[in-house]
């Protein structure tokens, strides 16, 4: 089965009463860790700069859609963001992103992996509960940069604003080339 999507035709495996969108493998592009982009972030996000986590500075991802990641050190910095959209689709369009995608990581033994936040204003989103693509890039990170491994990672995407809503949303691993 396959599905159009905007981002063009993805496959979709099923079985076992669950179905998945399929993503190609998430590609990087690191932001400088002393650049002006870099110092951008948190005042676009309305965080400190000590709430981003040290070691990690945030990327371009993309897995079929791009998004700026953005490492935040835990859930409650990331609850109290206040984000300047102005700022955030100036950072959008700059870096060809369709938003940023703040999130932290949660402690092992939790049921998901992450916690994250989307806003993307040039779409429209102050903040979005609904981001596979998103979700699906996060995911990759996760294992590639923070060691997380298994087959599965559950990401919890929150919305913080009026009418926001929680969905869980749950990334298998499949790779047809052996990795």
């Amino acid at each position: 089965h396959s599905v159009e999507t905007a981002q063009g035709r993805r496959d979709i495996r099923s079985g076992q009463g669950e179905a998945w969108l399929a993503l190609p493998t998430a590609k990087y592009a690191h932001v400088l860790a002393e650049s002006r982009t870099q110092r951008q972030i948190p005042l676009a996000l309305g965080i400190d700069p000590d709430g981003l986590i040290t070691g990690h500075v945030a990327c371009r991802a993309d897995a079929g859609s791009a998004y700026l990641l953005v490492p935040v050190c835990d859930a409650t910095r990331l609850a109290a963001m206040v984000p300047d959209a102005g700022a955030i689709s100036a950072l959008s369009q700059r870096l060809d992103v369709i938003g940023v995608y703040a999130f932290a990581p949660e402690p092992p033994g939790s049921p998901h992996a992450a916690t994250a936040r989307l806003v993307a204003p040039l779409y429209g989103l102050q903040e979005r509960a609904i981001a596979e693509h998103a979700a699906g890039a996060l995911a990759c990170w996760l294992r590639d940069h923070m060691g997380l491994r298994g087959d599965r990672l559950a990401i919890e995407q929150r919305g913080f604003g009026p009418g926001s809503t929680t969905l869980r949303i749950d990334v298998a691993f499949h790779c047809d080339d052996d990795r």
